[in-house]
């Protein structure tokens, strides 16, 4: 399996790959990340498979105390449902940003305890978990 990951403009794919990714995070929408793409503070990857695109992420960069460090903001992969190739994915977005962007770290969130546990196999260590509570929810 070739793995490929390509640096591109938003288009409506994106939309489509990573609406699911965003349904956990209401408040951060699809349109939230297209607005990171579009002012470049993201970039948006498609993610080829053996030359098809089955999915979408998106990649940020953050400079921090403690060295620079690769976000994946969010990814959608609906042409595969397989958690070793998110893990895969995950993997090479490090190894990108690594080797081409000199991070010292890369970090994702997830809500699949699946791609939880199988990161920690990989070599990743859990770092945080996050908990919001909207105005509608507060009682």
């Amino acid at each position: 399996m070739q793995i490929e990951l390509v640096n591109q403009p938003w288009d409506a794919d994106a939309d489509i790959h990573l609406e699911p990714a965003m349904q956990a995070d209401p408040l951060d929408g699809v349109e939230l990340l297209k607005r990171l793409v579009e002012s470049r503070t993201a970039a948006l990857i498609a993610v080829m498979v053996d030359g098809e695109r089955v999915g979408s992420a998106i990649l940020r960069i953050e400079d921090h105390d403690y060295g620079r460090e690769a976000v994946i903001v969010a990814a959608g992969t609906p042409g595969c449902d397989r958690m070793n190739l998110c893990m895969a994915l995950m993997n090479k977005f490090a190894d990108l940003a690594f080797q081409i962007f000199g991070c010292d770290s890369a970090r994702f969130h997830t809500t699949h305890e699946t791609l939880g546990r199988l990161a920690l196999r990989k070599g990743w260590h859990e770092a945080e978990r996050v908990y919001r509570l909207t105005s509608r929810e507060a009682r």
